[in-house]
C-alpha cells in the first residue's frame, strides 16, 4: 500500500467509524496488538481465524459453510470476500454493518421471534 493511499484510507476510515475503521469488528486487543500497522493484504489471512463477520472478508469463510450461504440467500445481506480494501470496499462494509444492525434491532423481527418462541415453547400465540 502506498504511503499516499494509506493516509487516505486511514483518514476515510476514521471519518466513517470515528475509531479507526474496524473493518472486521475484531477485538481491539487482538487486532491492534497482533497485527499493528500491517497492510490489509498482510492482515487478511489472519481474519479467517476470527469471528464469522471478520472471516467473511476471506474467501475461505464461504467454503463448506452451508449455514452462511443459507443466511446470505435467505436475507440478501451483501456478504462477500474482499481481496483488497479500498475506499469503496470500506463504504460497502460500513453499509453491511448498518444493514446488519437494522436487522438485529428491527422491532418487528424481535416481536415475531418472541411470538415464534412462545408458540414453540407453549403452543400459544402472544396477544
Amino acid at each position: 500500500m502506498s504511503t499516499v493511499y494509506h493516509s487516505q484510507y486511514s483518514a476515510h476510515a476514521l471519518t466513517l467509524s470515528g475509531s479507526g475503521g474496524d473493518i472486521a469488528a475484531l477485538s481491539r486487543a487482538i487486532a491492534n496488538a497482533s497485527y499493528g500497522d500491517l497492510t490489509y493484504e498482510q492482515k487478511r489471512p489472519h481474519y479467517n481465524g476470527q469471528n464469522i463477520l471478520a472471516r467473511t472478508l476471506c474467501d475461505k469463510a464461504y467454503d463448506h459453510n452451508p449455514g452462511l450461504k443459507q443466511f446470505i440467500t435467505r436475507t440478501g445481506v451483501d456478504l462477500h470476500p474482499h481481496a483488497e480494501f479500498k475506499k469503496a470496499d470500506l463504504e460497502t462494509r460500513q453499509a453491511l454493518y448498518l444493514d446488519l444492525a437494522k436487522r438485529v434491532w428491527d422491532p418487528a423481527l424481535i416481536i415475531a421471534e418472541c411470538a415464534a418462541t412462545e408458540v414453540a415453547a407453549n403452543g400459544r400465540q402472544l396477544v
